[in-house]
């Protein structure tokens, strides 16, 4: 038998406790995370949420904890900045934690210029977050900068000790930069706020915050810049293939590059329907989309593997829905990412099960590799995603099933492009 001790209340003043609105784009875990604090303890501050992941803009939150100065440059800053007497732009740049330049890139109506007027409203871009890599034999400088998606100039600059070469050595650490939040687009002809909005996956009052210079009006011409917030390509997506699904084949080569892959809000607006339909189990609920789409972003954040790889993978093996069951041909495969031999869905434990589910399949278990493991043994995505399906690659043909699925890597692919294949 074990014994409990009983629990001493203290008498004392209740814990300090400060209010959050949530904004658009928060999440539990990134509130969380901005705060210092552990996600179970924000729902222990919040009873009202019953265990739930389901937040709106508007909503108040209980911040448990006395607020921590060291992290204040460091939280989600305000999308907009209002200058005041005695402000530079070096000392708005300081106090939000970002750099000089990406304050300027933020604000195009400044033309490159630090001068800058009591009253004048400027766009505050979020700062952006590292993770770091281990460089292993057979990576060049090119090769993680496409496994991560991000340009080869953003991993150099992000690695100062490079010294401006591209030499690197197995066992060496790399600081990558994972989270991007703006980027620039040229208005082309046909071009509206709504259609640009539209095209990024973002809201339309985003956009019009993220340019303080169109002074709340929409209009727009051929050639002007804009800032596009929640970072991006420095264009669109690009528009599904003429005709609809194409059959890729050959080598990764002959497969679509990243930069033309949707972004990933755009993406999640496709296919989340899809998650709530089912003829064969039940589709899922909205808290379950939700749970779903926090645990991408978690587990892309930890793991490095792009959001949208992790996507297309959920689509292609499960459609998204939890209560997919388990194949088993001689290896059992279970989950959203029909992972090797990982967890399944459970209804006693929503959050934890999926969480779990897509970390299976992201980063690997026990008796099978993940995402992670595969792109790196490959050095690019497409071979990843052959080997995660068949479980080795004909690197001169990903169209050969090698005793799976012919048509994956193609399928995957024309996800990552806003197609859907079936």
């Amino acid at each position: 038998m074990v014994s409990v001790r009983p629990q001493v209340v203290s008498k004392s003043s209740p814990p300090t406790t400060t209010s959050y609105t949530v904004v658009a784009g928060d999440t539990l875990f990134n509130i969380a995370k901005r705060f210092g604090i552990e996600l179970q303890a924000l729902y222990n501050a919040n009873p009202q949420l019953n265990g739930g992941t389901f937040i709106v803009p508007g909503q108040v939150l209980s911040i448990p904890g006395q607020p921590d100065p060291t992290r204040a440059n460091h939280q989600t800053p305000p999308k907009t900045y209002t200058v005041q007497p005695g402000d530079t732009l070096s000392k708005i740049a300081q106090s939000f934690g970002i750099t000089l330049q990406a304050l300027r890139d933020a604000n195009l109506q400044l033309q490159g210029k630090n001068l800058i007027l009591v009253g004048q409203v400027l766009s505050i871009p979020a700062a952006v977050t590292t993770t770091t890599y281990t460089v292993v034999a057979g990576d060049t400088l090119w090769k993680i900068s496409q496994n991560f998606g991000i340009t080869l100039q953003a991993l150099r600059d992000a690695n100062p000790q490079l010294g401006g070469t591209d030499l690197i050595v197995p066992g060496q650490l790399l600081t990558i930069p994972t989270a991007v939040t703006t980027t620039k687009y040229t208005v082309q002809p046909g071009d509206t706020l709504w259609k640009i909005s539209q095209s990024f996956g973002i809201e339309l009052q985003a956009l019009r915050d993220a340019n303080p210079q169109l002074q709340g009006r929409d209009l727009i011409v051929p050639g002007q810049v804009l800032v596009i917030p929640g970072g991006g390509t420095g264009r669109p997506p690009h528009p599904p293939p003429t005709g609809g699904v194409v059959h890729y084949s050959g080598p990764a080569s002959t497969f679509p590059p990243m930069e033309k892959w949707i972004q990933f809000p755009a993406l999640w607006n496709q296919n989340a329907p899809t998650m709530k339909q089912s003829n064969l189990w039940p589709g899922n609920t909205e808290e379950q989309n939700q749970i779903i789409h926090e645990a991408i972003i978690q587990v892309a954040s930890e793991s490095g593997i792009d959001q949208r790889l992790i996507l297309a993978v959920v689509m292609q093996e499960s459609q998204g829905h939890v209560h997919v069951p388990t194949t088993n041909n001689g290896v059992r495969n279970p989950g959203l990412m029909q992972s090797h031999n990982g967890v399944e869905y459970s209804d006693s434990d929503p959050r934890g099960s999926i969480f779990q589910m897509i970390r299976d399949g992201t980063e690997g278990t026990a008796d099978g590799d993940g995402l992670v493991q595969l792109v790196r043994r490959y050095g690019n995505v497409y071979e990843a995603l052959r080997a995660y399906n068949s479980g080795s690659v004909n690197e001169m043909d990903l169209s050969d099933s090698l005793g799976a699925t012919a048509s994956y890597v193609s399928d995957c692919a024309n996800r990552l492009l806003g197609v859907v294949p079936f």
